[in-house]
């Protein structure tokens, strides 16, 4: 008989929880309010939100955060930068941020 089954009582034994470290890449492409353009703390809401990742994410995830905002882009801009292979595999969420500049073409 198994040794944890005695009379049709199940004991539990113990085991080792290792958590996986998750390694997460969020990147940021847009303007100048991605890059941080006006902000006093010259970290734009990109640096803001890795600011919050870092307070409240699980300890096992580890963020990298990249701002590749440009002030002045439009969307056509980025279509080029992407296709210059500016995203890489390790790339886990991307966030887009335009339209100011290229409403400003169109007037």
């Amino acid at each position: 008989m198994h040794p944890c089954v005695l009379k049709k009582r199940l004991c539990f034994e113990r085991i080792q929880y290792t958590p996986t470290i998750m390694f997460k890449k969020i990147v940021f492409l847009g303007d100048s309010i991605t890059e941080g353009f006006g902000d006093e703390a010259c970290i734009g809401w990109p640096g803001r939100i890795a600011q919050k990742l870092h307070q409240t994410s699980a300890n096992d995830d580890i963020w990298t955060i990249a701002n590749l905002g440009v002030g002045g882009d439009t969307v056509l801009d980025c279509k080029h930068r992407l296709a210059s292979g500016i995203l890489t595999r390790d790339v886990t969420h991307i966030t887009l941020s335009f339209g100011t500049n290229d409403g400003a073409i169109a007037l």
